[in-house]
Formats: C-alpha cells, sequence, structure tokens
C-alpha cells in the first residue's frame, strides 16, 4: 500500500513538473536571468534595493515584451515604495503601478501568480476591492498552494474590512511557506487585523517583532506607534513615532489613516485616532 501511494505521488510530482516547464513564463533565457535577479532584490524590502528590482524587471520586460510575470512583479515594487512612503512622483508611480499589473492580466489571465499579484495591486493602487479579490479567487483556484496568493489575498480581505478571512488568508499562507523571505508582511498583516479587532497588545507584540527584525520597515514602527497608543502606552507609543518619523518626517497621521483603501470608515476612524494618539503630526 505504501510503495503504491508513494509511486503515485512520484508520478503526481513528475507531471506538476512538466506542466509548470510547459508553462514556463519566457522562452528568453536572457529575460529570466533578469526576472530572477530582480526578485532576489525584492525581498530585501529596502528603497535602494527596490530601485535595483525595478531595473531589473524593466530589462526583463525590455528583452520580452510578452512576459506577464515580470510586469506583475514590476507593479509589485510600486506597492513596496508605497508602504514605506519612498514614493517621490505619487501620481506618476501610481499610475505605472495599475498600468503594469492591469498589462500583465491582459497579457496572462491563467497565471495564478499574475492573476493574485495584479489583483493586490489594483485593489491597492486604483481601489478596485471587488475586482482584486475576485482575481485572488481565481488565481488561488487556479493553485490552492500558491503561497503569496494567499497572503496577497489577506491583504485584499483587510481592505474590505473582512478581518477574521484575512487573518485565515495570512495563516495559510505561513503554512505553505513557513520560510518564505516576505513572512514578515504577514506578521504585519495579523497586526492589522489585531488593531481592528481592539486586540492592541497582540498587534503591539507583533509589531515589536517586526521593528525588530527589520528597523528600517517603517510600517513595523508606525504599527507599534499604533498598537501602544490604542493599548493606553503612551510612553511607549511616543518612542514608536519617533523612530517612524526618524524613516520619514513628512507623515502625518491624516495621510498615513488613508494611504490604505479601506472600505470600512470605521477602520480609516482608529487609524486617524491612533496615529493622533501616538503622536503623530495631523
Amino acid at each position: 500500500m505504501t510503495a503504491s501511494v508513494v509511486g503515485q505521488l512520484g508520478t503526481h510530482i513528475q507531471i506538476a513538473e512538466i506542466e509548470r516547464a510547459n508553462r514556463k513564463p519566457t522562452a528568453n533565457l536572457d529575460a529570466y536571468d533578469c526576472y530572477w535577479r530582480g526578485l532576489a532584490e525584492h525581498v530585501k524590502f529596502t528603497k535602494s534595493g527596490g530601485e535595483v528590482t525595478l531595473a531589473y524587471f524593466r530589462k526583463a520586460i525590455e528583452l520580452d515584451e510578452t512576459f506577464a510575470l515580470a510586469y506583475s512583479l514590476a507593479s509589485q515594487v510600486y506597492a513596496i515604495r508605497k508602504q514605506n512612503q519612498w514614493m517621490s512622483d505619487v501620481p506618476q508611480e501610481t499610475a505605472e503601478a495599475i498600468r503594469l499589473a492591469r498589462h500583465a492580466i491582459e497579457l496572462d489571465q491563467a497565471d495564478e501568480q499574475v492573476l493574485c499579484r495584479a489583483g493586490f495591486i489594483l485593489a491597492y493602487f486604483a481601489g478596485e476591492l471587488d475586482f482584486g479579490a475576485e482575481c485572488a479567487r481565481r488565481g488561488l483556484a487556479i493553485n490552492p498552494n500558491h503561497a503569496r496568493g494567499w497572503q496577497q489575498s489577506a491583504w485584499i480581505q483587510i481592505y474590505l474590512g473582512n478581518h477574521q478571512t484575512a487573518l485565515e488568508h495570512a495563516r495559510q499562507y505561513e503554512r505553505l511557506s513557513p520560510r518564505d523571505p516576505t513572512l514578515i508582511q504577514s506578521k504585519l498583516q495579523a497586526a492589522y487585523v489585531h488593531l481592528f479587532q481592539g486586540h492592541y497588545e497582540e498587534a503591539a507584540h507583533l509589531a515589536e517583532q517586526i521593528s525588530s527584525e527589520r528597523p528600517a520597515f517603517a510600517p513595523g514602527w508606525r504599527w507599534l506607534a499604533l498598537s501602544k497608543a490604542l493599548a493606553g502606552d503612551a510612553a511607549s507609543a511616543n518612542i514608536a513615532t519617533r523612530k517612524a518619523l526618524e524613516l520619514n518626517p513628512s507623515l502625518t497621521a491624516s495621510a498615513l489613516a488613508t494611504m490604505m483603501p479601506l472600505r470600512r470608515a470605521v477602520d480609516v476612524e482608529r487609524l486617524k485616532e491612533g496615529y493622533l494618539l501616538a503622536g503623530f503630526p495631523p
């Protein structure tokens, strides 16, 4: 019986590898090399790394204009730039992120990575929450084991206000890819959910882990300031706020509260209240 199961598993693995080979996103090996080099830089979550990433992805697209995966990943670089307030020209970069995501979907509507990633970008930048959720749903239906697809879907569910669903999707991502270099985003998602549910101590605990692991990752400090302030720990909140403002002195409570396309007004108001309590400029 055991030998039979193992034999079937081996056959399934072979079939999956054959299908993966047939679905290789580009036949241009130079473009594929640029894609992987860009991906290696992308997971560093640094401003300079993001600029290098964009250069690699643009080169990949130049080498193969039909490389949908490169378009979708290039669009996600702008999400990291927005999340960290690194954008130098917000309207132009927002428009470029949306353009790249739309074109990725136009090029390939059968690739789970393209659908999930581009759907998230269109939700985040264009506020197309229902369409983004549908793209993620379709992508995960194609491949339920696409770990980062669950992560991207979790963000969209946070924007929609479906907090418990978002937490379930983030946990599914962690189960599928426990050593993924982007796991910090999953911790941030859980911190968001706990804060919106009023579990401020849990949110603060996660934010402390994030800021300790990635001191240059601004959202960790912002969320630590928020959760500590709403929990009534003004002293700790002020320390985290100073750290966040050191990374970006132009941060304001009103801008931060509306940075994400949150559908529920109560979520926006909670953010604004928290940022003001934490000592961010109005």
